[in-house]
């Protein structure tokens, strides 16, 4: 047995190791296992461990006594009536506080604006008001962010609708917190249209941009045809593309989010090859695949058949992963405590009018507060922050110690699907699959 990567150290500190005891012992629930070229790799979906057995092991784990018990001290293996779910829940109540969240606010979702060039048909904001944030909005964010920052860096990422529709607001928002000496940087989601040579080169050096995740729905025609831009001259995919290389050109990294459903499940296929021929092996790109949720709007056609859906998914996860283009993503080296920023202190999203929220997919209710008071709903901050209990498909499930369900999880409230399961564990696979790489290629340079 070898110790590929060590438990988290705060797990560490919270778990310990157990301590051999009478009875039956069986793998836990929380353990992902992953064939690989050296024998079976073991990671630990709570305490962050990774483990490499040999193809001998593997098959003894039920027989020789000496790994049983080594199983055991590192929780890979537990007593029969375990309740792994209830005892993951009392590791991350006892690691926050043993790590209480930082004072002040520095994590801001902006929404430029709720307007977009594109009209994308499973838009779940769709049928909303659609109002953009003026320039003296803009000043007063920047006043915000400096007021409740606290002087630390703060973190923007722009959202929209389309951010870059509204440039003003972004150049306004950083020009006046580059004059408070507000130390920032920031991320995007964006359609990429609207980059320009010109606009990357500022987007680097001026906003300080680390990257951009960018949606593709399939090859030209599919994603002409689902984006549905508000031009009609040349082809907006072509033009997409361009940019995305114009980008990595210039250093930022590139999230390319492959949205998947039922009617582009094979066509996906056929881009991820166009993005290997393009792309593969480059720095700073991330290809992955997400499937598209219903949001309450009845526009989505998810997957008729699930069990056909997830094998769709893995397989379009794995092509991904062979022509060099899922990136860097490894396994976690930080334990779970937050499910997202609905339930992050140091996190709020900023509206196009100055409203104050917590998720991004609430852009019309559930505000806690506006740019113009300090005066926060704490009432609402801690309704958002409610964990959905009891939900069957956690019981017996890897990914439960990452997962942190929330009730408020927009579209889904709060259920879980074969599916969703699914693409979570086959994402933890990757990781684990490019943590197990990443060793071995340290390994050899070092020899």
């Amino acid at each position: 047995m070898e110790i590929l990567s060590q438990p988290i150290e705060l797990a560490q500190k919270v778990c310990g190791s157990q301590k051999p005891c009478p009875g039956d012992w069986r793998m836990t629930h929380h353990c992902v296992s992953v064939p690989c070229a050296e024998g079976v790799l073991l990671y630990h979906t709570l305490t962050g461990e990774l483990l490499l057995l040999t193809d001998e092991e593997w098959a003894a784990r039920d027989t020789d006594p000496n790994l049983r018990e080594a199983l055991f001290r590192r929780r890979f293996l537990v007593p029969t009536d375990f309740d792994e779910n209830r005892y993951a829940d009392q590791v991350v109540h006892l690691a926050k506080l043993l790590n209480p969240p930082q004072k002040g606010i520095t994590r801001f979702t902006v929404f430029t604006t709720l307007d977009c060039n594109a009209r994308c048909f499973y838009c779940y904001q769709m049928g909303r008001r659609r109002p953009s944030m003026s320039v003296q909005t803009a000043h007063d964010t920047a006043a915000y962010m400096a007021r409740v920052s606290q002087g630390k860096q703060v973190k923007i990422q722009w959202y929209g609708g389309e951010p870059l529709y509204n440039l003003a607001a972004i150049e306004t928002i950083l020009s006046d917190l580059r004059a408070q000496n507000i130390p920032y940087e920031s991320t995007m989601i964006s359609n990429a249209y609207l980059f320009d040579p010109e606009l990357i080169e500022k987007a680097k050096n001026i906003w300080k941009l680390r990257w951009v995740q960018i949606p593709l729905d399939g090859t030209e025609e599919v994603y002409n045809r689902a984006k549905a831009f508000i031009y009609r001259e040349g082809s907006a995919y072509r033009h997409v593309l361009d940019n995305i290389g114009l980008l990595l050109d210039a250093g930022i990294n590139v999230i390319v989010r492959l949205n998947v459903d039922n009617r582009n499940a094979e066509d996906l296929n056929l881009l991820v090859e166009e993005l290997g021929r393009r792309f593969g092996g480059r720095k700073g790109i991330r290809v992955y695949d997400a499937c598209l949720m219903d949001y309450g709007n009845n526009r989505i056609n998810a997957f008729d058949d699930e069990a056909s859906g997830l094998r769709k998914y893995k397989a379009l996860s794995e092509k991904i992963r062979e022509l060099g283009l899922s990136g860097n993503v490894s396994i976690p080296r930080a334990l779970k405590i937050n499910a997202c920023m609905a339930d992050s202190d140091d996190a709020v999203t900023i509206l196009p009018e100055g409203q104050l929220g917590k998720c991004d997919h609430f852009t019309e209710d559930h505000f806690i507060g506006s740019i113009y008071s300090d005066a926060l709903d704490q009432q609402e901050i801690e309704r958002m922050k409610e964990r959905r209990e009891d939900i069957p498909a956690c019981r017996g499930c890897a990914y439960y110690p990452q997962c942190r369900e929330l009730k408020y999880c927009f579209g889904r409230g709060g259920a879980c699907t074969p599916v969703l399961q699914g693409v979570n564990l086959q994402f933890l696979r990757e990781c684990v699959l490019n943590s197990y790489e990443k060793q071995r290629r340290k390994h050899e340079t070092d020899r």
